[in-house]
């Protein structure tokens, strides 16, 4: 599967069709949004006891009802409590649902006391300039994905149809520009943000990985120090006079040895071949300059100055032998 298989992007939905990508994804949304999120719940959870107050007060005496709002604020509070790793990848999911079932409260709230909450000032049509807010909120400051979002403006849009209803003597044009007119421009708008996001975020994905395979090669190759110094240099090395030792080394009778092994066996020999070299190249601050065919072309004293580079260099020859000769009786073992 290629990078673009990964990073295709659901045209309804506006996921990652690839499970694993969409939880990269959440996973780097939830730390920008956490600490959002945790402010909300905390906030939420002091609006509740101001709205205690004020429904009592409408109420005019103590109702088994009011129980609710104690409930609901230990309720929010419990975010805190949940699993790290639940949070950061349904978060969306669970602050929605913590919302909407406040949401349900309150309307249960008005079915239970009508008449209190008439005498208090609740006015049906002050519903139609609270939506825009709504949806505000839900769109722009929810940090949830776009299906979430769609699933809660269409919860709340039934759940409001009863006051709705009760709305009267108002222009057709406070109704088209409480409902219509700001659901469809920020639903738009979301759409368009959530697959923006996802489509910037598989292009740095897909950058990082290639920075990280190329990074990974070259120092495979050439070593950690001269490989930074290319990266840090664009690839370019300015021409250097330096007094310094080369070391070439190559396997006796490499083509006999091989000339009777599969393609993918000689591959596997010379890698293990190679990486046990680099192990004791790297041990002597030697720097690979060239592989050619089972050759290694190692310098000392370059790029950095090394004291002593021609005994470094003599004692890296000889450690690579050594470690030849556990090589071969690893590989008479399992008859490589």
């Amino acid at each position: 599967m290629n990078n673009n298989d990964l990073a295709r992007i659901d045209r309804y939905t506006c996921k990652f069709e690839n499970p694993v990508m969409e939880d990269r994804f959440m996973a780097e949304k939830w730390k920008r949004v956490k600490k959002p999120i945790s402010f909300a719940i905390i906030f939420f959870a002091i609006i509740f006891t101001f709205d205690a107050y004020n429904v009592y007060n409408m109420v005019g005496e103590f109702k088994l009802f009011l129980l609710g709002y104690p409930f609901f604020f230990f309720l929010y509070l419990s975010w805190f409590k949940l699993p790290e790793n639940l949070k950061r990848k349904k978060f969306d999911i669970i602050f929605a649902c913590l919302f909407m079932s406040y949401h349900f409260f309150q309307i249960a709230q008005m079915v239970a006391f009508p008449d209190a909450l008439a005498e208090g000032g609740f006015n049906p049509n002050d519903m139609l300039a609270f939506l825009p807010t709504l949806f505000l909120f839900i769109y722009i400051l929810f940090p949830g994905n776009f299906i979430t979002s769609i699933t809660m403006t269409i919860i709340f849009l039934i759940t409001f149809i009863p006051p709705l209803m009760q709305v009267q003597d108002l222009h057709i044009s406070v109704w088209i520009f409480s409902l219509p007119v700001p659901l469809i421009l920020l639903t738009y708008n979301k759409y368009n943000s959530e697959h923006r996001n996802r489509s910037d975020f598989a292009k740095s994905v897909s950058i990082d990985e290639t920075k990280n395979l190329m990074q990974t090669t070259l120092k495979r190759y050439f070593g950690d120090v001269l490989s930074d110094k290319m990266l840090k240099e664009g690839g370019e090395l300015d021409g250097e006079n330096k007094w310094v030792s080369i070391l070439f080394s190559d396997l006796s009778s490499y083509s006999t040895i091989t000339e009777n092994m599969s393609p993918e066996v000689a591959l596997e020999f010379l890698n293990e071949y190679f990486t046990a070299m680099h192990e004791v190249i790297k041990e002597f601050n030697g720097h690979i300059l060239n592989y050619i065919g089972d050759s290694i072309m190692v310098v000392f004293g370059a790029p950095e100055k090394l004291k002593n580079h021609e005994n470094q260099a003599v004692k890296c020859s000889l450690k690579m032998k050594e470690k030849l000769k556990e090589l071969n009786h690893k590989w008479d073992e399992d008859e490589t």
